[in-house]
């Protein structure tokens, strides 16, 4: 069962003695989350890269900050997501932080 989600099934077997029924029940699969990389690194000119989420469940991602920027915002099992930045106008480094938010916990990429 690779649903995160409880099944059964109900057998019957008929006989001359009456009818007997086996109920069968199968867990859910642990959720599962992983991502391609931890860290994304920019030059100063911005631009976009992407990371794979490996997942059986639904996901969220958000920014932390308004220059980095992710598409989609949302899915559900595996996926690709584009991180796009603005170009940086300034002298110093700047960060954002990604969060991926499943059932299966939550997860943080570190942008520079």
């Amino acid at each position: 069962n690779t649903s995160l989600s409880e099944r059964t099934a109900v057998i019957t077997v008929q006989s001359e003695a009456g009818d007997q029924t086996i109920k069968v029940i199968q867990s859910g699969a642990d959720p599962v989350l992983s991502l391609s990389v931890a860290n994304i690194d920019f030059a100063s000119g911005g631009g976009s890269k992407s990371f794979n989420i490996t997942s059986n469940a639904s996901w969220t991602v958000t920014s932390s900050q308004g220059w980095c920027s992710i598409d989609p915002a949302s899915g559900k099992g595996d996926g690709r997501v584009s991180v796009s930045v603005d170009k940086n106008t300034s002298l110093s480094n700047r960060s954002a932080t990604i969060t991926i938010q499943s059932e299966a916990g939550k997860q943080t990429i570190k942008v520079v």
